[in-house]
């Protein structure tokens, strides 16, 4: 589970705002580029692309997709919320730029620390409820309006992983 917790992690980090810096994400490149997510040298375009699909188009919140209301801070993230507390995973969301704690960035490196832990049971509920549960619509609307991006392919990578990291929990 440690593999897995290490690559989910990095695919958090990536997700959870602009990539600025590969370094912390170094060890788990080569195994990223197994995935197929290769980290272009030129991070300036990423910005500009991450700004595109997640902060203008593709709200990467799990009330977004989740809510009937259509809305952030719904009963989604208060319930993500209630799983970081209980766990003591404490996010600066100001710090990863994130509105509300169920950014996908957020719950894949959640998941990557109750992974690391062998938090098992916990792992497993947080997938089903959670990240299963709408992940797949994230990627699928990136996939659709941003085939050959950088960031359909982090969210593939992370959405795979997912999967199987929940079947083998």
């Amino acid at each position: 589970m440690i593999h897995y917790a290490n690559l989910i992690g990095a695919l958090g980090y990536i997700l959870v705002k602009e990539l600025e810096d590969v370094e912390p994400i170094r060890p788990v490149l080569p195994f990223l580029r197994e995935l197929g997510v290769e980290i272009p040298r030129e991070l300036e375009r990423l910005k500009s692309e991450y700004a595109d699909i997640f902060i203008i188009n593709i709200p990467p919140y799990e009330s977004a997709f989740t809510s009937q209301a259509n809305r952030l801070w719904d009963a989604a993230a208060i319930e993500v919320w209630g799983h970081y507390k209980e766990a003591g995973f404490q996010p600066d969301l100001a710090k990863a730029r994130a509105l509300a704690p169920d950014h996908v960035g957020l719950e894949l490196l959640f998941l990557s620390i109750l992974l690391e832990r062998g938090l098992r049971d916990m792992a497993d509920e947080f997938l089903s409820m959670h990240i299963l549960r709408w992940v797949p619509q994230l990627y699928a609307a990136v996939e659709l309006n941003y085939p050959k991006s950088f960031y359909a392919k982090v969210v593939k990578a992370a959405l795979d992983l997912s999967i199987e990291a929940y079947r083998e929990l």
